[in-house]
């Protein structure tokens, strides 16, 4: 009851499980619910914000990708600098958080208009930080990903999503698994192959 009142009302909740007894006692996060990772349909029927989108803006073009996390339903775009695509694609989704990750050496200022367009429609929280390098290595991709794709035969995980060479959709991708999993990794459990 409380839960819903304080996401309704766009707070994140954080939830400390105790380990341990006697002195030995020890707590850790074990998840953070916001009104668009939180998996009840009450909230989010009334939200309509049940996923969680990810831009990546490489040096040739931005990967995006969304997320629904009540279905598990996974989409990710390569797009070629296409401000507008991007917008409809936000749209048409609708994530209640936006995460934007961006390479070094591209100028964030220069995507200022885009930034400001989908963070004032529809109130969305909107997370502008620059990629840890290691997202960008295909061994750090690669280990992220065999975690969600476990029936993939012989194929490597990015083989087996189809995005060998789409490397924004894919970094998009692995950025925002990885929030999911730090949030609560019960989100991410039941992904679905990515449509592409």
């Amino acid at each position: 009851k409380h839960i819903q009142k304080l996401l309704q009302q766009d707070f994140a909740i954080v939830i400390i499980d105790q380990y341990g007894e006697g002195k030995d006692i020890t707590r850790a996060v074990s998840k953070v619910l916001t009104a668009s990772t939180y998996i009840d349909g009450s909230i989010n029927s009334e939200r309509s914000k049940v996923g969680i989108a990810s831009l990546y803006i490489g040096e040739a073009g931005v990967g995006v990708s969304y997320i629904n996390t009540l279905i598990g339903q996974t989409k990710s775009y390569e797009i070629i600098q296409d401000s507008s695509e991007i917008v409809r694609f936000i749209e048409s989704e609708n994530p209640g958080d936006i995460l934007v990750y961006y390479h070094d050496s591209v100028d964030i200022c220069k995507y200022d208009s885009l930034l400001k367009t989908i963070e004032l429609s529809q109130s969305r929280h909107v997370y502008v930080k620059s990629l840890p390098q290691y997202y960008n290595k295909p061994t750090t991709q690669e280990s992220i990903l065999k975690q969600y794709y476990t029936s993939r035969g012989f194929l490597t995980a990015i083989e087996y999503i189809g995005m060998e060479i789409k490397q924004n959709a894919l970094t998009s991708l692995v950025c925002i698994l990885q929030y999911l999993k730090d949030l609560d990794n019960e989100i991410v459990s039941q992904l679905q192959k990515p449509i592409l």
